[in-house]
């Protein structure tokens, strides 16, 4: 079974890479750890697509751009018998990031970012 630790919401524009916080679905930020606890993050960056990964003008997939997860670091265990076996979905929506949290608090299956 899948469990949902937390999701990280960009705008679709250049960010170089950088660590940034998990917020859980209360847009709380996702912690690690009993005693010591420590900030959940990845490091997340995104570009656009090189001019001969994009399609011809006439597809609508033109305009490509690519969201690359570097790593994650402090991913609370999800299981206490095993190792997080962590995975990365990530997602373009067409909604500012107050929308993507707002909707996340009222469904929180209804996005699964991480």
């Amino acid at each position: 079974e899948n469990d949902f630790i937390g999701y990280l919401a960009l705008p679709l524009e250049v960010t170089p890479p950088h660590l940034r916080a998990l917020r859980d679905v209360s847009d709380a930020t996702v912690k690690s750890g009993w005693i010591t606890s420590r900030t959940s993050k990845l490091e997340v960056s995104v570009r656009r697509a090189p001019d001969d990964m994009t399609p011809a003008d006439s597809s609508r997939l033109q305009d490509g751009w690519i969201a690359s997860v570097q790593r994650a670091v402090n991913i609370p265990r999800m299981d206490y018998t095993s190792a997080t076996d962590s995975f990365v979905e990530v997602a373009s929506l067409p909604d500012p990031a107050e929308h993507v949290r707002a909707l996340l608090k009222d469904m929180p299956g209804a996005l699964r970012f991480l």
